[in-house]
């Protein structure tokens, strides 16, 4: 723990500072400052740029050999939930490293990781694995270190996110942090002392680049006009133009919230928190609060946080949204933060740990040539002491004889838990396979339309349904076209009932289906491990309000893209198309449209046409997945 700490987020935009340090029963905040990074469109210059504006940060402020905590965003970071049997504590940390080799699907050796565990009611061991890229980490560490400053510990934003929030509001029940900054929103789950975050790609840039290239403007003028707009006579105007963008942000939200649900039984989210800029706008506070169907929050001042004198108090309570990962780090610097997950290389550590201990090492050492000295006047008292040592010596002897004894006994047991921990490391091991091909799949959607180029309005577009990959092909080609359009409207907008398909959405890969012995391919399975993936697609096509159809263009623009996808193989379509019309109003609106029907009345029910359709292809990196390829130590 620091007598006086810095906290500096890195961010797209902007740097932000925090000094800081224990004071009046809470934290004083002594300095704090937000520095913007200039723009440029070349992201090649991005790191240049960022290195000029925390050198001049830090010769300003005088930072000198004070330590630093730095965040690195989340979306560089690699987080997993898992729960293990209960433990003792010394064994903790070597079975939750056996696990995170298993999670993590990076070479081991180059990746940086820490964890939190809890002990449920259950009896069981939850852990939360976060893991960064070693060669990201050292990129960040090097640029700091150029400009001279003593970085004492690296963490992910959305865990520093979650210790200012444990700091200043106490969050035992399950609360909904959302931080929306420029180029990306962290999503944060806190329930009793626990974190679940994932970062959503949607920011403030993609609102300012649709204002920018609706109106044809440039960045600043954009930027005024997004955060000028609830100022402004045309501000429904504006709000259609990003509307779009909203709309995907509030989507992802709902889903992220909705898997998060599925894995903590339908826990109860019990107050939704706005950070950030974007959130500072009314509009879409209230668009992602109807969504949510509950009030987001917006923090207008700190209690457990105080400024020292001279320090502009207003301007701290008014920056808040924006600070906040800056102070949960120096939460953690001042040894008060409820998780103290550090993500600095070892070597970093040992090193500074060598550094604190030097001066004890010099006094040690004259200590001895003192007592060398002294023993030379006094050696029958030295002997006597000796022969002391030598007796205790040979008890100790015993002891570790003894506890040898008892160590064998132990590590007897524990065969049959490494015979188990070796059946579930095969689980899975066929993980990079999927993680590549939906990346792949992922970059090829973002920018395909009807006429090849990249999307402007965001329409007509192709949303995935579901994903299917699996080693037999038979069984993929059989596949049903699987329909889960939401509610359906008919020609006149009348709903109609559809059927529940279960889970799907961008990222959703379903498992194989069981093999019973003697089932067509079970034998092929066993014997031919390393056959290539067969990868279907179940999609559907977005049209515009008042088409008769959706349009079938993008899906073959698609194929064509996919024949381009290194390691994809033979892109085709399967079976036939599937039109399908959808409610596309706001459900009041619509109730009341309905009510006119009901009555005889004249109404208009807006829909919009919906195809759906499936793809397949072939995929195979060319890796071998055989036995005798998958033992330690082999490639």
């Amino acid at each position: 723990m620091a007598g006086i700490v810095w906290g500096i987020d890195i961010g797209t935009s902007a740097v932000k500072l925090a000094k800081a340090r224990r004071g009046g029963g809470g934290i004083e905040v002594l300095d704090f400052d937000i520095v913007e990074i200039p723009f440029d469109e070349d992201d090649n210059t991005r790191a240049a740029r960022v290195a000029r504006v925390i050198a001049d940060a830090a010769a300003r402020k005088n930072i000198g050999t004070a330590p630093v905590y730095v965040s690195i965003p989340g979306n560089q970071t690699f987080f997993r939930p898992f729960t293990l049997p209960a433990v003792e504590e010394r064994r903790v940390s070597e079975i939750v490293q056996y696990e995170a080799r298993q999670q993590i699907p990076f070479p081991f050796d180059d990746i940086l990781w820490g964890y939190q565990h809890q002990s449920t009611p259950e009896g069981e061991m939850q852990v939360r694995l976060v893991a960064v890229r070693r060669d990201d980490a050292n990129g960040l560490l090097g640029m700091l270190r150029s400009a001279g400053l003593n970085v004492v510990g690296l963490v992910a934003a959305p865990v520093a996110l979650f210790n200012f929030a444990a700091y200043e509001y106490s969050v035992d029940a399950t609360t909904l942090i959302l931080d929306c900054g420029a180029k990306m929103t962290d999503f944060l789950v806190t329930e009793g002392g626990a974190f679940w975050f994932r970062p959503l790609t949607v920011g403030i840039e993609e609102m300012t680049r649709t204002l920018k290239q609706k109106f044809r403007i440039g960045q600043d003028e954009a930027e005024n006009i997004l955060f000028k707009m609830d100022q402004s006579k045309q501000s429904e105007k504006m709000f259609q133009v990003i509307e779009p963008v909203i709309r995907n942000l509030a989507g992802d939200i709902q889903r992220s919230l909705g898997y998060y649900k599925s894995l903590s039984h339908n826990v109860r989210v019990e107050r939704v928190i706005g950070l950030g800029g974007a959130f500072r706008m009314p509009q879409i506070r209230e668009y992602v609060g109807k969504m949510l169907g509950q009030d987001v929050e917006i923090p207008k001042s700190v209690s457990k946080f105080t400024a020292a004198p001279g320090l502009d108090a207003g301007w701290l309570n008014d920056e808040v949204g924006t600070m906040a990962v800056a102070l949960g780090l120096a939460v953690q610097g001042l040894g008060l933060a409820r998780t103290d997950i550090n993500l600095l290389p070892e070597e970093v550590l040992r090193e500074q740990m060598i550094k604190r201990k030097k001066p004890w090492a010099v006094l040690a050492a004259l200590a001895v040539i003192l007592a060398v000295g002294f023993a030379y006047f006094v050696q029958n008292e030295i002997i006597e002491a000796y022969d002391a040592y030598i007796e205790r010596g040979r008890v100790l002897d015993d002891r570790i004889a003894s506890l040898k004894k008892e160590y064998t006994a132990e590590n007897s047991k524990l065969k049959p838990l490494e015979t188990r921990l070796k059946a579930y490391s095969r689980i899975g091991r066929e993980r990079p396979w999927f993680v590549d091909c939906l990346v792949k799949l992922n970059g090829v959607l973002l920018n395909v339309d009807p006429r090849g180029s990249l999307l402007a309005e965001r329409q007509p577009s192709i949303y995935i349904k579901q994903v299917y990959m699996s080693r037999y092909p038979e069984e993929a080609s059989r596949l049903p076209l699987e329909d889960d359009p939401g509610e359906l409207a008919s020609e006149d907008g009348t709903p109609l009932s559809t059927p529940s398909v279960g889970p799907s959405g961008p990222g959703y890969v379903a498992p194989p289906p069981p093999r019973r012995p003697g089932a067509p391919g079970a034998e092929e399975a066993k014997v031919q491990p390393d056959k290539p993936m067969m990868v279907v697609l179940f999609a559907e096509i977005r049209g515009e309000r008042g088409q008769a159809e959706a349009p079938i263009e993008p899906a073959f623009n698609l194929r064509e893209a996919l024949k381009d996808v290194e390691n994809f193989e033979r892109p085709d379509l399967m079976g036939g198309w599937t039109p399908y019309l959808k409610i596309d109003m706001p459900r009041d609106r619509y109730l009341a449209e309905l009510d006119k029907k009901r009555k005889g009345e004249p109404y208009k029910i807006v829909t919009r046409p919906f195809k759906m359709f499936k793809m397949a292809w072939r995929y195979d990196d060319g890796s071998d997945l055989r036995e005798e390829h998958l033992q330690p130590g082999k490639k």
